[in-house]
């Protein structure tokens, strides 16, 4: 259910960016810039719990407080 909540929210986006191109075309290089920086930050997070991760595994250090729910 959530799956196609976001899959109808990403489609109802893509539509809508589409149209507003569509129909003013001097917004099209500012709506991809915003685009790229929106997919650097969402891959830099995704790195960075990764790396997160990594560490934990390799130095056999604790999460902070607050990130596990066992302690």
């Amino acid at each position: 259910m959530v799956l196609m909540r976001l899959i109808s929210l990403y489609m109802l986006t893509a539509f809508g960016l589409a149209f507003i191109v569509n129909y003013v075309p001097g917004l099209m290089l500012p709506i991809y810039i915003l685009a790229m920086i929106g997919l650097f930050f969402c891959l830099g997070h995704i790195s960075f719990h990764y790396i997160q991760r990594i560490r934990y595994m390799l130095f056999d250090e604790k999460p902070l407080k607050g990130k596990d729910p066992k302690s």
